[in-house]
């Protein structure tokens, strides 16, 4: 159940190794960031995660991400997810 929203951080790594960050409204669910957006769902994709870059026509990458993401809470930059 959503049960608020949190300002979160999306920090991609690009595989040039620059770094790109935005922010992002994320749900609350029972009062916890759900990851899955961004470990197993449309954010997984590097095609997806290649528009915070700036990087167009990149493809879809079928579960293996070159782009690699944290997500961090805005307010604290305390890390939610990590994976560079």
């Amino acid at each position: 159940m959503i049960t608020g929203e949190l300002l979160v951080i999306e920090q991609v790594l690009a595989p040039d190794g620059s770094v790109h960050e935005r922010l992002y409204s994320a749900f609350l669910h029972d009062g916890e960031v759900a990851v899955y957006h961004w470990s197993d769902g449309n954010m997984e994709c590097d095609c997806n995660r290649a528009s915070i870059c700036g990087h167009a026509d990149v493809a879809c990458n079928g579960g293996e991400p070159t782009y690699k993401l944290n997500l961090l809470r805005a307010d604290t930059r305390d890390v939610l997810y990590r994976e560079f």
